[in-house]
């Protein structure tokens, strides 16, 4: 799956349950700076699961929620992209 659908996934989660913020900006601002709590990370990561169709418990939040603190979201995306990518050919 290319790295802009799962960022449009993302603006829309963002769009919803933070409205104030600048979805234009998005792909730039620190994942952290959006997501604050674990309760944000984990709804966060099961709206992708259930909205990219990969099912439950497909994305490790245990793995996923430290890259918060380091990468933006266009960064996270490619991180995603690349992760489904590997699943889909074994190569993890």
């Amino acid at each position: 799956m290319d790295s802009s659908d799962i960022l449009d996934v993302m603006k829309t989660y963002v769009k919803r349950f933070n409205p104030d913020i600048n979805l234009d900006e998005l792909e730039n601002q620190p994942v952290s700076s959006v997501l604050i709590t674990s309760f944000d990370a984990i709804e966060f990561a099961m709206h992708l699961e259930d909205e990219l169709g990969l099912g439950d418990e497909a994305l490790n939040i245990e793995e996923l929620a430290p890259k918060f603190e380091k990468l933006n979201f266009s960064e996270l995306a490619d991180e995603i992209s690349q992760f489904l990518k590997d699943a889909d050919t074994g190569t993890q």
